[in-house]
Parts: structure tokens; C-alpha cells; sequence
């Protein structure tokens, strides 16, 4: 197994931990940034990742197969190979990674962060970054707000891991 495969397995493992939700998004985003940065062996997985990535997350599995000229049977087993993961499952990554960054640099509605990012829908976005922090995105944001309120001793603190809680 290969580092890449082997930190996808360490992300799943611990987003499916009970942990808080500050932790859960620097995991991602940690991945996130492995996978783009880190030297690829493989042209066509260079290939993969940068189209998955700068389509943030959206592009079809069969047009990204039709732009590379390959099966979408290849993608999966070299996604699954160096990364450890399905094609669908990056891409969800991807798309939570974006609405998160726009969450927190930007004032917008969730309607325009779900646009924004690639869903189809607000519920969708919900519950997929539900999936993704086990809290909503009107919480999270709320949370985002108390912090920039706070002492600075305690901004960046998450609620679940401070000791006063």
C-alpha cells in the first residue's frame, strides 16, 4: 500500500471516529492537499486528480473518462490503487473541501454556497456536510461566528474539545 492509499485509510477511520468537527474538516483538508502536492508516479493519475480538483469535485466519472481517453473502469482502479479510494468519494471530498472554504471566507446564503459548490441542491449540501462533521451548516457557521467573538485564547477551540465544555 502506498502512502497516499494508506492516509485514505487513515481519513476514513478517523472521520468515522467521534471527534469534533474542526478535526474532521483539517483531516480532509489535509488529505486534500497529499493528494494534490504530493509527487505522482503516474501521468494519468496527475491527470485524474487535477481534472476531479479544478472541476471541484463535479465533473461526471464518464466525461472525465471521454477527456482523458480511458475507461471509467481505469480511473476507478488507479483511484483505487495510488489513493485508495473510489473516483465518486474524491470528488465528494473535493466538493466538500470548496463549500467549506467558501463558508468561511465568504458571507453568502446556503443556497449560493450549495450553487457555488456543485450541488444540486441546499439539502443535498446539508446533508452531505453532515455526513462529512455530524453538525449542520447553519450550526457551523454559528460556531464560526461565536469564535471571532471569543477570547483569543479560546478562538480556534472547538466547542466538543474545549475542557470547559
Amino acid at each position: 500500500m502506498n502512502y497516499l492509499a494508506i492516509l485514505h485509510d487513515t481519513l476514513e477511520r478517523q472521520l468515522n471516529c467521534d471527534i469534533c468537527y474542526t478535526k474532521k474538516i483539517s483531516i480532509i483538508n489535509n488529505f486534500i492537499t497529499n493528494i494534490i502536492y504530493t509527487k505522482k508516479t503516474n501521468p494519468t493519475l496527475e491527470k485524474i486528480i487535477y481534472y476531479i480538483y479544478h472541476s471541484k469535485g463535479t465533473i461526471h466519472i464518464k466525461d472525465l473518462a471521454e477527456s482523458l481517453n480511458i475507461s471509467q473502469r481505469q480511473i476507478e482502479r488507479i483511484l483505487k490503487n495510488y489513493i485508495g479510494t473510489s473516483p465518486k468519494r474524491l470528488s465528494e471530498f473535493i466538493q466538500f473541501k470548496t463549500s467549506i472554504d467558501l463558508l468561511q471566507k465568504y458571507n453568502l446564503s446556503l443556497v449560493e454556497i450549495a450553487g457555488a459548490s456543485g450541488y444540486f441542491d441546499q439539502a443535498h449540501f446539508i446533508k452531505n456536510f453532515k455526513k462529512f462533521t455530524g453538525i449542520t451548516p447553519e450550526y457551523f457557521l454559528k460556531l464560526l461566528a461565536d469564535k471571532t467573538s471569543e477570547s483569543p485564547q479560546m478562538a480556534g477551540s472547538c466547542i466538543s474539545c474545549s475542557p470547559f465544555s
